[in-house]
């Protein structure tokens, strides 16, 4: 099977959108995708190799970043307004506003979900798409970790008392959905959103192409040809699971008064600018915050 990759050196065999002529629909001819220039006898290998990796991963990463500020209305506001809410999140999980004592468990794990966002934002800038998902899937394993511990307190208590492997047994992904279920509560990553995630980023499958996101492929070798579409879902899975890791914390946390209301505006303000269908799923968020809150 043909596989594009933007590290071939044959004009024959070597298949990359990024040299494509094909700007986006909205774009202007300005804003086309970055060419890159490559080895026309022989692959590179050794250090010229990790350069060139290197270079199309920047020229990706800008092509992506000017992309999603452009990309209509409702994502460059996600976007900006998700910075916001890392960087708040961000604050909290070092203790930035106060340092609260006890054995700082949210915190931490707060620490490891926005780690793993700012991650999974970086894989997909420089066109690791199916990489980037692989982290997407573990902060919506925190998300729904956190949202059940802001919903039932002894499960926070009962994760603390039990081994790794116990965590696995009793709170892991399925458990902690299943009592989300029985809560009656939303669930902020649902089964499907798990299988997809691990299929493509995870474990893989014998049908699952590599970094193919268009209907029949083809598959995408290595980084750096950047895609709108993979771009935005993972835009939007970013944004969703950390809308939602953000709403335990008013439950898990003392933030300052201050914190609390520039938290809470900044969970409205990214709640009214995702995408719809999370808008719909969200929608717990403004009936679970204070009145006026947003």
């Amino acid at each position: 099977m043909r596989k594009r990759s933007v590290l071939s050196s044959s004009p024959a065999t070597s298949h990359s959108s990024v040299g494509s002529e094909t700007p986006h629909p909205t774009r202007s001819r300005r804003d086309r995708r970055p060419k890159v220039k490559l080895e026309q006898k022989r692959f590179k290998t050794g250090m010229g190799f990790l350069v060139l990796i290197h270079e199309v991963e920047g020229l990706c990463s800008g092509w992506t970043e000017n992309y999603l500020k452009n990309a209509g209305k409702k994502a460059p506001r996600t976007y900006r307004h998700l910075g916001t809410l890392l960087s708040l999140l961000y604050q909290y999980s070092m203790c930035a506003w106060g340092c609260a004592k006890g054995d700082h468990t949210v915190e931490h794990l707060t620490a490891r979900a926005i780690t793993s966002s700012m991650a999974a934002l970086a894989l997909m800038k420089r066109g690791y798409y199916d990489d980037a998902l692989a982290l997407v899937r573990r902060v919506g394993e925190l998300a729904n970790l956190l949202f059940l511990f802001s919903n039932d307190e002894a499960a926070l208590t009962q994760w603390k008392g039990l081994t790794q492997e116990g965590r696995w047994a009793q709170l892991g992904f399925e458990r902690v959905r299943q009592r989300l279920q029985d809560k009656g509560v939303p669930i902020p990553m649902k089964v499907p959103e798990y299988r997809e995630m691990g299929a493509r980023g995870t474990h893989g499958t014998a049908t699952t192409m590599p970094a193919s996101y268009s209907a029949g492929g083809p598959a995408i070798v290595g980084p750096g040809i950047p895609q709108g579409i993979p771009a935005l879902i993972i835009l939007n899975h970013v944004s969703e699971y950390i809308l939602w890791i953000a709403l335990a914390l008013l439950s898990l946390s003392t933030p300052p008064k201050a914190k609390r209301a520039q938290l809470i505006k900044a969970i409205g303000a990214l709640n009214t600018h995702e995408p719809p269908r999370v808008l719909r799923r969200a929608r717990y968020v403004r009936t679970a915050m204070p009145a006026g809150a947003a």
